[in-house]
C-alpha cells in the first residue's frame, strides 16, 4: 500500500545482486519464486528481499532496486533444506503453510543498484538440468509486467496508470527482458546445486 502511495510500483518477484547491477525475477504466485530464492541463497547469491520488487526512479531517471526486508516466507521443506529449525518460527498467516524467517545480513544486498535484466519466470518445468532463458521483445515484456504488479487494482484506485506506464516504458529501455523456464528440482542432489546451476546462467546474461 505504501509503495503504491509513493508511486513506486511494486512487482511480484525477487531481485538478486550481481557485479553489473540488479536482476529482477518476476512471477505470479505458485511459479516457484520461494524455491528459487532459497536455492540462490544457498548458492551465496545476495538478495534484495522476498516477494516484492519496487520500481523506484532515482534523481537521474534510473530504475533501481533497494534492499528491503529480511523476512522471507518459506515452506517447511525449503527451511529444512537450509538447515533451519522451524519449531522456533511462526506462520506468516493463518492457513498458509509458510514460516517467516529472517535471512542472514551477509546474504542481503547492501545498497541500491540499477536494474540490468528483467526475467519473467514461466510456470512450466524442464526435464533437462539447465534453465531455458529466452530474450523477449520490449512489447511482450511491457505486457507481461502488468500481470506481475503486486495488488494491481491499487494502480486504478490511486490513479497511477500514467505512472505505471512511464516506469514500465523506462524499464523496457533500460534493460533487456527474458523469459526463464526452470529445471525440475528433483533432478538435483540439493537446493544448493540447483541454485548454483541457475546462478551461473543468470550471471552470464
Amino acid at each position: 500500500m505504501m509503495l503504491h502511495l509513493r508511486g513506486d510500483i511494486p512487482l511480484h518477484g525477487i531481485a538478486i545482486e550481481t557485479h553489473k547491477g540488479a536482476i529482477i525475477i518476476l512471477a505470479e504466485s505458485g511459479c516457484g519464486k520461494s524455491t528459487l530464492a532459497t536455492s540462490l541463497l544457498l548458492a551465496n547469491i545476495n538478495i534484495f528481499g522476498d516477494d516484492i520488487v519496487a520500481l523506484h526512479q532515482d534523481s537521474h531517471g534510473i530504475l533501481n532496486v533497494h534492499p528491503s526486508h529480511r523476512r522471507f516466507k518459506l515452506s517447511p521443506v525449503q527451511l529444512e533444506a537450509m538447515g533451519i529449525d522451524t519449531t522456533q518460527l511462526s506462520n506468516t498467516a493463518p492457513g498458509i503453510n509458510k514460516f517467516g524467517w529472517d535471512i542472514p545480513w551477509e546474504l542481503m544486498a547492501k545498497q541500491a543498484l540499477p536494474i540490468v535484466k528483467c526475467i519473467h519466470l514461466q510456470p512450466e518445468r524442464l526435464k533437462c538440468i539447465q534453465p531455458k532463458i529466452s530474450p523477449i521483445s520490449q512489447l511482450e515484456s511491457f505486457t507481461r509486467l502488468r500481470k506481475n504488479v503486486y495488488r494491481p487494482r491499487l494502480i486504478g484506485a490511486f490513479k497511477h496508470e500514467q505512472q505505471f506506464f512511464l516506469l514500465n516504458q523506462i524499464l523496457q529501455h533500460q534493460c533487456k527482458s527474458y523469459t526463464m523456464q526452470l529445471p525440475v528440482i528433483s533432478q538435483f542432489a540439493s537446493y544448493k546445486e540447483y541454485g548454483e546451476v541457475i546462478a551461473s546462467q543468470l550471471l552470464t546474461l
